[in-house]
């Protein structure tokens, strides 16, 4: 038996399911405002037939494959998905892993983890399957949150050599603070080579820092065998070490700065700290007052200056 013998998708459950995306579907079959049907009825009525698919996670054929016993129910795919399938723990498709969705983000026993996930899906804060970890995918391409692009469809559409270099992933991070490495390194500075790249060929194995919060060498001991030997701590610690609670060095405290701060996880909270520490509004961690240190000091600070720093030229 072919999908095409089966009845239609019922369309009063595919409407009240979550799992018609509209924008999503009109974008990926080229439909417009002037076609006649709406797109949740052209796909029940016609759709489905031309193989279309309801969100780019449903595959019924990949579905019916995998399970025999929906062909046997008499039910369309997706009308068997949604009634017993979502909740019994089928998959939708080879993208989704339904199970262990539903069990990480602990939804009662009648919610629909795929509907769940799509609502959520170009958030960065949901994952389809336990091997892929948006927010890691997120601060490489941090311009995809603001096109709204879910970051697994993205990442499964590039190519393997798509991946930035090193150089270019600290780029991208905003952690590499060129005048700091300079004036630390007057022998990069009097040879004129460039500060990035110097630290990328050989500054992180002779632990130099890449700015005043990060300290190579402590942090290479404090990642020990959560970082490879030949992977650059930097990199390390914007892709995964932040994420994992690591600490970058002892003046800066990322835990407590994404909880006071309230940060979303994709944003890198030394990142942050680095573009702001000089309106003196941001405190590096919970043992620094920036609004009292610069009310007793600012005078002595000056504008545009990192008041931490100062506290540490000038002990009080």
């Amino acid at each position: 038996m072919l999908i095409s013998d089966v009845a239609p998708p019922d369309h009063r459950i595919v409407a009240q399911s979550g799992l018609f995306a509209e924008g999503w579907y009109r974008q990926e079959y080229n439909l417009t405002a002037s076609d006649l049907l709406h797109p949740l009825a052209e796909y029940c009525q016609t759709g489905w037939r031309e193989g279309r698919a309801p969100n780019p996670y449903f595959d019924a054929a990949w579905y019916v494959s995998t399970y025999p016993e929906v062909m046997r129910s008499g039910l369309h795919p997706l009308t068997h998905f949604v009634l017993s399938g979502d909740t019994g723990g089928f998959r939708p498709g080879p993208f989704f892993e339904t199970a262990w969705y539903r069990d990480t983000h602990n939804l009662p026993a009648g919610a629909s983890a795929l509907a769940h996930f799509l609502r959520r899906r170009t958030s960065g804060a949901v994952a389809p399957v336990p091997d892929f970890e948006p927010v890691q995918h997120l601060r490489l391409y941090p311009e995809i949150v603001l096109r709204g692009i879910d970051p697994y469809l993205h990442w499964r559409g590039l190519n393997e050599d798509a991946r930035p270099d090193e150089a270019e992933i600290i780029r991208i991070s905003s952690l590499f603070d060129a005048t700091f490495y300079l004036v630390c390194n007057p022998d990069v500075r009097e040879a004129r080579q460039d500060p990035l790249q110097h630290f990328c060929a050989s500054g992180w194995r002779e632990g130099r820092n890449p700015n005043l919060y990060f300290h190579t060498n402590r942090y290479m001991d404090a990642a020990g065998t959560r970082r490879a030997a030949c992977e650059n701590p930097l990199v390390h610690y914007y892709l995964c070490g932040e994420l994992l609670g690591l600490v970058p060095s002892p003046y800066f405290n990322p835990g407590w700065y994404v909880a006071y701060y309230a940060l979303p996880r994709s944003h890198s909270a030394l990142a942050h700290y680095l573009a702001r520490r000089r309106t003196q509004r941001y405190s590096p961690n919970p043992a620094f007052d920036v609004v009292e240190y610069v009310s007793l000091f600012g005078h002595m600070i000056g504008l545009n200056r990192d008041a931490f720093a100062h506290s540490l030229r000038f002990p009080q």
